[in-house]
């Protein structure tokens, strides 16, 4: 690497005596340049011999071969670096390899070293440690070790003749303890090399970068932290991280805040300068000026390359999926990116939430990207909303049938077409927002949209009135969110039950399309149409949209009753549900007597008399029991006429006293005292028989 080097200034006089600084103690210095260089030795060797034995290779032209790396382990306990380049000659060994400061790299700028350190970085680590190299046929066999002087010393252990081709190996003897460290610091140092080395003596998992996006000498690759935005240069393939607080005195850095992912900018070699250590960027003047040059070159480059790439997409939907999807996905915020256009039309950048069509647009979901996350991977979920969703592998179709709630049945043939379906959309137009509305509104002309009918061959129905109307049955189950399901016309058609028509009301409700049936005379519930269902079972309650002309509706079901007319006739105006079905559940009455009611047949039938008290008393118990289980009858009576309140039961009973069981319950414990002493014991049924009977015959 060319290293800039400033010669001062000289002016001197032969009056002065010149004096030349020197090293006084070489062991102290050579203790500094070995333990105080580094902040992390192991790291400094991986990257540091790697280097080298790189560079030797692009010193004789074999910049494509890789070079060897040996891993530390158990059997092997030694990091080794292999190269294939010129060797090191007894010379090159003598005026640069065991020199600090010495390098013949300095004006080169196709090789990473320049300082003259690298190949005594193994000191940092260890005391001593081996150099094999091959020269023109000679192999040589060094010792590097640290002596009683704290100074390094190179032996020659041996010298012999060899075929093998010329290169260099260095050898480190390594502690157990710092295997996986060798191991962890030779992948980041290599990692980005365009030709990685040969790894033997152990695995190295090669960190996946999952570049995002990427132009020239720029590049964002996806990260495990969220809010990263770390900034990188990456010079000769070594990777040196920048401080944001460090490069913000000279750069706007606020840009990288938007960032979700790592940035990184790829420098060549001699384009900046680093410490003397090479472990980090030394932010000189040039440095800075060529960090700032690059960013500016990045953010002109991004934006061409993003708005270029949406101007080849295919149509305008997928085009606001890579806005939303794609990018978001790389940046917390795309407003530093400006305004995006397709053919003219402005994407959505902000909330596509916003993105209101007017219409249900309902989403199905397949499988693993199902809202319900079912284990079925071919199950259909729905979902309703009123915007589009700009997600990837989605496919948006019109309605264009008479279906107002289409279910999965409905598209499932689009996901057999495509396994690649993640989700449909299926817009459904109204009368309000229209199919026309859509594409001026919307643009959903130029979204790719396919027709619903595309998916089946089932013909459309007509009667006189035209087409049939959309048809929903009250649900006899407890499914609060939807009561009102829709139905064929065949299935209406094949119901034995006498049948009920009412119109509904659509809303929705947390996302989920809900439909209530509505009244001209009453406020009614979801509550009450699902108590109504399970009270008359042998009615069916049939609905249509409420918008529908009365006379359309007269002439399609002039066989079916009106809801409004039905709760007339069955529940306010019902002769034959007394107010007493309601009056019994009031807490102003004892108990009933259930001693009585569980033994009511063998009383009735073994009672003598035919007027006996008891027999009324008996009676009357099982009466109000059968109309007390009534609950839900109870309860209807009670939504459309209201509470009922004390005053109405007392006098009611007064107008029925063959009702009133606290008159009738009096009179019979007066009439059979015996029995209120003896509590009823279960096992005297026979016996409290005869005691009624003795009683009735006196």
């Amino acid at each position: 690497m060319k290293l800039d080097l400033h010669l001062p200034m000289e002016e001197t006089s032969d009056n002065f005596d010149e004096k030349f600084f020197s090293i006084g103690d070489y062991g102290m210095v050579f203790d500094i340049l070995r333990n105080k260089m580094y902040s992390n030795p192991i790291l400094a060797i991986c990257r540091e011999y790697s280097c080298n034995a790189r560079d030797a290779h692009r010193e004789v032209g074999k910049a494509d071969q890789p070079i060897e790396i040996h891993l530390p382990n158990n059997l092997e306990p030694y990091f080794k670096i292999k190269d294939f380049g010129p060797g090191i000659s007894p010379d090159r060994v003598e005026n640069i390899f065991i020199k600090y400061g010495a390098s013949t790299k300095r004006d080169d700028n196709t090789q990473t070293g320049a300082f003259g350190t690298g190949s005594k970085s193994g000191f940092s680590y260890t005391d001593s440690f081996s150099v094999l190299t091959n020269f023109n046929g000679t192999q040589y066999n060094y010792s590097c070790y640290i002596d009683a002087t704290k100074v390094g010393k190179l032996v020659l252990l041996s010298e012999s003749k060899t075929t093998e081709p010329n290169g260099t190996e260095i050898i480190i003897p390594v502690q157990s303890k710092n295997f996986k460290e060798f191991n962890v610091w030779t992948e980041q140092s290599c990692r980005h090399w365009k030709v990685k080395p040969i790894i033997t003596g152990g695995n190295i998992s090669w960190a996946d970068l999952s570049i995002a996006i990427e132009g020239k000498d720029w590049f964002l690759a996806n990260s495990k932290d969220y809010y990263s935005g770390n900034i990188s240069l990456i010079v000769d393939g070594i990777l040196y991280n920048l401080d944001k607080s460090d490069i913000s005195k000279y750069i706007d850095v606020g840009i990288f805040k938007s960032f979700k992912n790592d940035f990184y900018l790829i420098c060549g070699i001699g384009e900046v300068s680093l410490s003397a250590s090479r472990e980090s960027i030394y932010l000189d003047e040039k440095t800075q000026k060529i960090i700032q040059k690059k960013i500016e070159s990045f953010k002109n480059d991004l934006k061409e390359k993003i708005h270029l790439k949406i101007k080849e997409i295919t149509n305008l939907f997928q085009a606001n999926v890579y806005v939303n999807h794609n990018l978001k996905k790389l940046f917390h915020d795309l407003s530093f990116l400006g305004k995006f256009e397709w053919h003219g039309i402005e994407l959505v950048t902000k909330d596509y939430y916003n993105y209101s069509l007017g219409c249900n647009n309902f989403v199905f979901t397949k499988g693993k990207y199902s809202r319900k996350n079912g284990t079925d991977p071919d199950k259909l979920s729905r979902s309703t909303y009123n915007y589009l969703n700009f997600t990837e592998n989605s496919v948006i179709y019109i309605n264009d049938l008479e279906i107002e709630d289409p279910s999965p049945k409905h598209v499932k043939k689009a996901f057999l077409d495509d396994p690649t379906l993640k989700s449909l959309q299926l817009i459904t137009p109204t009368v309000k927002t229209t199919i026309d509305i859509l594409y001026k509104d919307h643009h959903l002309d130029k979204m790719d949209c396919k027709l619903l009918s595309s998916l089946t061959n089932k013909p459309k129905s007509y009667t006189s009135s035209g087409n049939r109307l959309i048809i929903y049955k009250l649900s006899k189950f407890d499914d609060y969110d939807n009561i009102f399901q829709h139905i064929s016309y065949a299935d209406m058609e094949n119901d034995s039950n006498k049948k009920v028509i009412c119109k509904l009301r659509k809303s929705t409700y947390y996302s989920k399309v809900t439909r209530q049936a509505v009244s001209t005379k009453f406020n009614l519930s979801y509550e009450f149409m699902k108590k109504l269902a399970r009270t008359f079972l042998n009615y069916s309650f049939y609905g249509v949209s409420e918008e529908i002309d009365q006379s359309r509706l007269d002439e399609e079901f002039s066989s079916f009753e009106d809801l409004d007319d039905f709760i007339d006739d069955n529940i306010t105006n019902n002769q034959n549900f007394d107010l007493i079905k309601n009056c019994f559940a009031k807490s102003i009455f004892p108990k009933l007597n259930h001693f009585i009611l569980s033994n009511y047949k063998q009383l009735k039938d073994n009672i003598k008399t035919n007027n006996s008290l008891a027999i009324s008393y008996i009676e009357l118990n099982k009466l109000l029991q059968n109309m007390l289980v009534d609950n839900d009858m109870i309860w209807l009576y009670q939504f459309i006429n209201g509470s009922i309140v004390d005053s109405q039961i007392f006098q009611y009973l007064k107008e029925h006293p063959e009702l009133d069981i606290i008159r009738l319950e009096n009179n019979f414990k007066n009439k059979y005292p015996l029995l209120d002493k003896i509590q009823y014991p279960d096992d005297c049924i026979a016996e409290i028989i005869d005691y009624i009977n003795l009683i009735d015959k006196n």
